[in-house]
């Protein structure tokens, strides 16, 4: 499955941003720009069933697949986050993938013995301003409105 992505920049090295749960390529309205101004050229994907991908089944194996049939070429730096961690890390040895980075990769919930609750996301998607600054209190508000956006999606 293609799925839709974000681009900054047009520097030599390429740069590839995966977002977590419940988000989208959005996610990344500081990081990329930040890494385009390092001479990246930067693509954040929205994964398949968030933001402006299309919609199907869903598994981590799936969003993996997507990755690799959506970005071409080498990537000189990943960053995967969450859910996106553990979808970059089913598809890092297919990318030709110079670095990889997994932030709060998905698996340490997993690995803690913390059962995952999927109607605590349910519920999350209708969370309100005040719940995801309770939830995020050092966030900038803008933060806090792309969050809203995506959960929106």
């Amino acid at each position: 499955m293609q799925l839709n992505t974000r681009t900054w920049g047009d520097g030599e090295k390429t740069a590839l941003l995966v977002h977590g749960i419940m988000s989208d390529s959005r996610t990344w309205h500081r990081v990329g720009p930040r890494l385009a101004e390092l001479g990246y050229r930067v693509t954040a994907v929205d994964l398949r069933g968030h933001g402006g991908s299309p919609r199907g089944s869903y598994s981590p194996q799936e969003w993996a697949d997507d990755l690799v049939e959506t970005v071409s070429g080498h990537v000189d730096l990943a960053v995967g986050h969450s859910l996106g961690a553990v979808a970059l890390a089913l598809a890092v040895d297919r990318l030709d993938c110079a670095r990889a980075v997994y932030s709060d990769p998905a698996w340490l919930a997993a690995q803690a013995g913390a059962p995952v609750d999927a109607r605590m996301f349910k519920k999350f998607k209708s969370a309100t301003r005040q719940q995801i600054v309770d939830f995020n209190p050092h966030w900038d508000p803008a933060d806090v409105d792309v969050e809203l956006a995506t959960l929106a999606v």
